[in-house]
């Protein structure tokens, strides 16, 4: 039996390749697990579910039966689904997150006390957590080492999957219904990553942090449910010469392995000594997140940003520093308020990356020295939108302004014409304020 989770596709499958290497007649199985389906959000339930319909054309298309779909406890589907096929081995690809390393223990023991094997085949990483350490054999808290030692490690091939028999004897069951506006699965994600490489990893270095311009991958929802492989991507990556894209593929990895070390990363702060920050609460507190989750904070960087996950479910990656920032740092709320919600509306929503991430921009994180990194909105719009062609597209009270002066809005006599609001704090007042509440805290803790 192969176990699909965050490897939804047939091709660079480990699991489906050790499955058909031990030549026996696969059962290929997908469960709705009944702890995390309600949790997502109907925006990835849809996307999971159209990946799902791609996954199952793609068996049949391998002369399988399709997808085997059950809903309730892994453990106990996976019991009665082994004792129906007659399965004496479940193949999988490796959990590392808090909930998944727990949920594979309990199924490991389930199966294995009833005689039947629970072999790891594969991992959602190009170098799996636990696997790139310093030389005294501990792991990588700041990243650039991290990163030079995951250089130096030879870089895994794409896995051929062959000699695929499958079990027919099982009823498939209902898949999830998906959109059918939803793009998704193995194909449409080969397509994009060929697209990108082809036409767009040439400027990445250079217009990588430019949301009005279409210059990311936009590759990391199918990264999330593993409809390709990080060693596919790599491999197309190094032949295309794209080392800039490569890199930040690294960041996959290293937060993964700070979860897996620091499992309670998920919702505490990795540096404690930033525990004893003030955040704010109360009724003032929780209406500055809600015009920040609205994109309704005055600043017009920050809520094109916010707009635009709202809107589509993703955001660019240099405005996703600068929303953090400014909930973090100009509005002093806690990081894992703006995690949560990331968490609900992103589709490539990853609680290694999105937890630690967002603690990179907090400052409570694995940076060396990040506490004093507090991004102006302004500034980042004038330089990453230069002609406000993004703020424009998600923010169409300032639609009115022309170039630059749509981040500026309260320079200009009409900027307010079209009801868009001012800026709910002082940014540079809020910097301020800021330092001074993060260096007190640090030197309490010297």
């Amino acid at each position: 039996m192969v176990w699909f989770r965050r490897d939804l596709r047939v091709h660079d499958q480990g699991s489906l390749a050790a499955a058909g290497g031990a030549g026996e007649p696969i059962v290929p199985l997908f469960i709705l697990d009944s702890a995390l389906w309600p949790t997502v959000g109907r925006r990835r339930q849809d996307r999971l579910a159209a990946s799902l319909r791609s996954l199952d054309s793609s068996i049949r298309q391998l002369g399988g039966p399709g997808l085997v779909v059950r809903t309730g406890e892994p453990h106990k589907v996976l019991l009665q689904i082994c004792e129906e096929a007659s399965a004496d081995t479940v193949w999988h690809s490796a959990e590392f997150t808090p909930y998944g390393k727990a949920r594979d223990e309990r199924v490991g023991e389930e199966l294995t006390a009833a005689g039947i094997a629970f072999e790891p085949a594969d991992s959602p990483f190009l170098h799996p957590p636990g696997e790139v350490l310093t030389g005294s054999g501990t792991g990588y808290s700041v990243f650039t080492p991290y990163y030079k030692s995951w250089l130096g490690r030879q870089t895994p091939e794409p896995i051929e999957v062959r000699d695929l028999r499958f079990d027919h004897s099982l009823d498939c069951g209902s898949l999830p219904e998906a959109n059918e506006q939803t793009r998704a699965g193995e194909d449409e994600a080969l397509g994009m990553l060929q697209s990108f490489v082809h036409e767009g990893l040439t400027a990445y270095g250079s217009k990588r942090n430019r949301p009005d311009q279409d210059s990311t991958s936009h590759l990391g929802a199918a990264l999330h449910f593993g409809e390709l492989h990080p060693r596919t991507v790599v491999a197309a990556a190094r032949e295309a010469e794209g080392e800039a894209f490569i890199r930040q593929l690294c960041w996959r990895d290293f937060y993964g392995d700070v979860l897996f070390r620091l499992p309670q990363a998920r919702n505490q702060n990795v540096d404690q000594r930033f525990d004893a920050i003030p955040w704010e609460t109360g009724p003032g507190a929780d209406g500055a997140y809600e015009r920040w989750t609205a994109g309704m904070t005055g600043y017009p960087f920050v809520d094109a940003g916010m707009r635009q996950l709202v809107q589509t479910g993703w955001m660019h990656n240099r405005v996703r520093m600068v929303v953090a920032s400014f909930l973090t740092k100009d509005l002093l709320l806690h990081w894992r308020k703006g995690a949560d919600f990331f968490s609900q509306q992103l589709l490539d929503a990853d609680v290694a990356n999105n937890s630690l991430g967002w603690q990179w921009t907090a400052g409570t994180g694995t940076d060396a020295a990040p506490y004093f990194r507090v991004f102006n909105p302004v500034l980042q719009g004038l330089k990453f939108d230069p002609n406000g062609d993004y703020v424009r597209q998600y923010v169409p009270e300032l639609g009115h302004l022309e170039g630059t002066a749509v981040h500026e809005p309260w320079k200009h006599p009409d900027g307010y014409r079209d009801g868009y609001p001012e800026r709910m704090v002082d940014h540079a007042q809020a910097r301020e304020d800021a330092l001074r509440i993060y260096e007190s805290v640090k030197a309490a803790t010297q």
